[in-house]
This record gives structure tokens, sequence and C-alpha cells, in this order.
């Protein structure tokens, strides 16, 4: 099972712990609702959706959706702030 959820910090690695995220994971219909996760940035499956696809993905309950789900590989292959 997956999540969509809003990645809002990372947390550099270091000597003894691998690099990890926070991940807002927000609830349907209201999106201030909702739970935070950390989860090592290996874990996590990047989509190429912008903020507004995946708030509107969200609050529809999954009826407001890109065509597509194209998954990233990595964190590297885009900025997920942008």
């Amino acid at each position: 099972m997956r999540a969509v959820g809003i990645v809002t910090r990372i947390f550099p690695a270091t000597e003894d712990r691998e690099e990890l995220a926070a991940v807002y994971v927000a609830t349907t219909p209201n999106p201030t609702s909702g739970f935070v996760e950390i989860v090592p940035t290996s874990r996590l499956v990047w989509l190429d959706w912008t903020k507004n696809d995946a708030i509107a993905f969200i609050v529809s309950g999954g009826a407001m959706a890109p065509d597509n789900i194209r998954l990233k590989n990595t964190r590297n292959s885009f900025d997920p702030f942008k």
C-alpha cells in the first residue's frame, strides 16, 4: 500500500543514521488533518506530480488525478520542493 504525502523536510545523513524525510500525509477530504511520518529517503517513491496535483488528489479522494502516475527513481532526478 502507498500513500500520497508531501515531503516537508530532509534530515541529512550522519555517521550513524541514513538520510531521513519528514512526510506529511494529509487525510481526505480535509488536508489540514493528517499525520507526519519520518521515513528513510531510500524508501520514498517520488512522483512527477505538482503540489497542486497532489492536493487535488487528496481532497478529491483520488477522483482528480493526472492521467498517468510516473515514478521517479531517485530524489536527485528532480527537486521535490519546486
